[in-house]
C-alpha cells in the first residue's frame, strides 16, 4: 500500500531541508516506538521478526515545482516519489519512506507499508500518528497506542493453496486518474435512490456504493456487454471489520482486519444494466 501526501513551502523550513529532514525523522522515530513492527523484517511471510533493523528513509530533490506535479499529475512520474525497497522481496520490509523536496519549497512524503501485515485502516492509523507527532513535537501519551492484538481474535491459520503473493501483479499496467468532486458523487447517490433493490429505495446510496455502481454501468457500455447466463460477473471491495464485530473493536487494533464482500451485478437482456 502507498501513498503520497504533499505540503506547501513553510516559512520554517523553506530555507533549511536539513532541519526539515531532522524534524521528519525525529518524529518518525517516535511513531515506531510505538508502531514497533514497522521497524521489522517479515519472515517467510509467516511473522515478523522484531529486531528494530529501522525504516529505510529516502530523501531526494525534484527539479520542478509542486505545482506543476499536482495540476499535471502524471501516475508514472508520481511513482519516482515513492521508495521501491518496499518492493524488494529478499529485503522482506515492512515500511519505507522518501521525502521529495521540490524548487518551489514544496514537500512530497511518499509512505509504503507492506499489505502483508496492515490493511488501509491500519495505514491511515500510522499515516495521522505521525503528523501528529510532527505538528506537536511529542506523542500524545493520552492517545491511544496501536493494539497488537489481532492473533488473539483471529487465530492464525494455514489454508492449502493460500499465498501471500496471490494476486500481485508485476507487469506493467496502463493507468489512469479519474477525479469525482463530491457534488458529482452526490448526483449519482440521488440518481440511484430509487434502484432495483428494495433495501436501497429505504436509504440514500453511500458514496461506494452509488460510484461502485456507476463505474459497473460504464464497464457494461464500454465492453458492449449483453446478456449471458454462461457468465458471472463479481464486484469486489474490501470492507472494514472493525465496526462490525461484535463486539467492535477499536480503530487502534492494528493488522489486517478486513473481508472482501463479494456483490455479483448483472447485465440486463437489451444490455442495460441492473445495479448490485
Amino acid at each position: 500500500m502507498h501513498l503520497v501526501y504533499f505540503y506547501e513551502p513553510h516559512p520554517k523550513f523553506i530555507s533549511n531541508p536539513a532541519e526539515s529532514n531532522l524534524h521528519l525523522k525525529k518524529s518518525l522515530s517516535q511513531v515506531l516506538s510505538k508502531f514497533y513492527p514497522l521497524a521489522g523484517r517479515l519472515i517467510d511471510d509467516l511473522y515478523v521478526d522484531c529486531n528494530d533493523e529501522g525504516v529505510p528513509y529516502v530523501e531526494a530533490m525534484a527539479n520542478c515545482s509542486l505545482s506543476q506535479v499536482i495540476t499535471n499529475p502524471v501516475v508514472k512520474n508520481t511513482d519516482k516519489l515513492l521508495p521501491r525497497k518496499v518492493d524488494d522481496v529478499a529485503q522482506n520490509l515492512c515500511m519505507a519512506v522518501q521525502v521529495t523536496y521540490f524548487q518551489c519549497g514544496g514537500t512530497a512524503v511518499g509512505l509504503v507499508i507492506s499489505h502483508k501485515i496492515a490493511d488501509g485502516s491500519s495505514f491511515f492509523l500510522v499515516a495521522n500518528s505521525w503528523a501528529a507527532v510532527a505538528r506537536n513535537g511529542n506523542y500524545d501519551d493520552d492517545v491511544p497506542g496501536p493494539k497488537f492484538e489481532g492473533a488473539k481474535i483471529f487465530a492464525p491459520q494455514d489454508p492449502d493453496g493460500f499465498k501471500p503473493s496471490t494476486g500481485i501483479v508485476k507487469e506493467e499496467l496502463v493507468t489512469k486518474i479519474f477525479t469525482f468532486p463530491a457534488s458529482k458523487i452526490s448526483a449519482l447517490q440521488e440518481r440511484y435512490s430509487g434502484g432495483a433493490s428494495e433495501f436501497l429505495q429505504q436509504r440514500l446510496p453511500t458514496r461506494v456504493e452509488a460510484l461502485s455502481a456507476f463505474i459497473w454501468t460504464r464497464l457494461v457500455s464500454a465492453m458492449e456487454l449483453k446478456a449471458d447466463p454462461n457468465k458471472i460477473y463479481t464486484v469486489l471491495h474490501a470492507v472494514n471489520l472493525r465496526t462490525r464485530l461484535d463486539p467492535p473493536l477499536s480503530e487502534y487494533h492494528f493488522g489486517n482486519i478486513y473481508w472482501l464482500a463479494k456483490a455479483m451485478p448483472t447485465v440486463g437482456a437489451d444490455g442495460g444494466t441492473e445495479l448490485f
